[in-house]
């Protein structure tokens, strides 16, 4: 049991990190140190996927520039991603039984809530973003994902606009 776990929680850490977009510091007048997002998303992406591995998004085969380039939008377009992707929404089974060595195959789903900078009405506008996975994870000698089915749709929060209370006598 303690290695299942250990590979969901392993895969949950590295999609979060791919997900995510690391947060923005809020300005103080000092010098900032620069974080370059696409060095960033390289270097998830290496010690998350091994160098050949098969990417598939919204069923469609894409090279890993290809997956690189569409996360990488992702990111850019917000100030801010929280992902929430748990244990319990994930399962593992072993891709040959009996056999561990031979690696697992991880699925579930995450849900990634982007902010953007820019405001309707008081409020940062926001995106969700749903995410179904299954990530075939080779042990040896660490995990690395080798397959990625990933598929994905997002969805505006609803504006809630309140009206005024309109007098029925007025009318």
């Amino acid at each position: 049991m303690s290695s299942t776990n250990s590979l969901i929680t392993w895969t949950i850490t590295h999609l979060t990190d791919l997900y995510s977009r690391p947060d923005t510091p809020e300005p103080t007048g000092e010098a900032q140190p620069h974080v370059d997002l696409t060095t960033q998303l390289n270097t998830n992406l290496d010690a998350s996927l091994a160098p050949d591995a098969e990417l598939w998004l919204n069923h469609r085969r894409v090279s890993r520039a290809e997956f690189a380039e569409f996360l990488g939008k992702g990111r850019g377009l917000t100030k801010k991603g929280e992902v929430e992707c748990k244990n319990e929404d994930c399962i593992e089974s072993l891709v040959e039984e009996g056999k561990p060595e031979e690696g697992s195959v991880v699925a579930g789903t995450a849900t990634i809530v982007h902010t953007h900078p820019w405001r309707i009405r008081a409020a940062p506008a926001k995106t969700r973003v749903v995410v179904v996975f299954s990530a075939k994870i080779q042990k040896n000698p660490e995990p690395q994902i080798v397959q990625l089915f990933h598929t994905w749709a997002s969805k505006p929060f609803p504006i809630v606009m309140p009206h005024r209370q309109v007098d029925a006598d007025a009318l």
